[in-house]
């Protein structure tokens, strides 16, 4: 029974979700993640800043940034159609060639723009990533320090006993 009632939850939300309009759909979620993949590093840490200055105007910016990409994006898909629709209502086959050519270049410019993107995130995550290491590397290094400080702590009582740090 309560697998039922889960399950018809779980449906429930689906369907809620997917009824959601699909730019309001696009503000909450993926359209807020690729509005900051198009930022470069220091608009990404001004925003930063206004997030913790400023909450509600840094939500009133991203939905701004959002909306005019999701804008960009209906653009884009609405010359796309107008390119298959006049495709597919001409017989010349001169015609079609000529839009078939115009369409694999507009597919082939999103194309390119969506590697730029990955590109660009792939480099973020790789500098995110070496970052970390350093750290680490630090830690690592400074390890005995550590636990030693730590175990201060704790007979001390400065500190509780954190289960997830040493289990």
């Amino acid at each position: 029974m309560k697998k039922r009632l889960m399950i018809f939850a779980l449906f429930g939300v689906a369907v809620a979700l997917f009824a959601e309009p699909e730019r309001e759909h696009f503000r909450r979620g993926p359209g807020m993640w690729e509005v900051f993949s198009h930022m470069s590093e220091s608009e990404r840490a001004e925003m930063m800043k206004l997030q913790r200055e400023d909450p509600e105007a840094f939500r009133k910016s991203l939905e701004t940034r959002a909306e005019k990409l999701y804008q960009e994006k209906l653009q884009k898909r609405a010359e796309l159609q107008k390119l298959i629709d006049a495709y597919q209502a001409t017989a010349d086959p001169a015609q079609k060639a000529e839009i078939q050519k115009q369409l694999q270049a507009k597919i082939g410019e999103g194309f390119d723009q969506r590697l730029a993107d990955h590109r660009r995130h792939l480099a973020e995550m790789k500098r995110r990533t070496a970052e970390f290491e350093k750290k680490l590397e630090t830690r690592a290094a400074d390890r005995d320090a550590i636990v030693e400080k730590m175990t201060s702590d704790l007979l001390s009582g400065k500190m509780n006993l954190p289960l997830r740090r040493f289990m």
